[in-house]
């Protein structure tokens, strides 16, 4: 057992096993933007071409990503064409 565990494996209160811990303000969707940024494109050709070669989840997410952005297609072109 560790020195920094009690008898039964658990933390001292106050204790964490990942002392440095996460840094403030990180989030999975801020990693997502940055790896977005950085990669978009080839992360995008990416999931499309695992997707086409039977990844039935990633297949799913790449369905859900084009219909979020068909919608906002969508309502960019309504919003354009406003009637007289």
């Amino acid at each position: 057992m560790s020195e920094t565990r009690e008898s039964q494996g658990r933390f001292p209160a106050g204790r964490s096993g990942n002392p440095v811990g996460r840094p403030r303000g990180a989030t999975p969707a801020k990693t997502l933007q940055k790896l977005l940024v950085a990669d978009g494109a080839q992360l995008i050709q990416r999931a499309f071409a695992r997707a086409h070669d039977s990844d039935v989840v990633l297949a799913s997410v790449v369905n859900l990503i084009a219909a979020a952005e068909v919608a906002t297609a969508l309502a960019g072109a309504m919003a354009k064409a406003k009637p007289d």
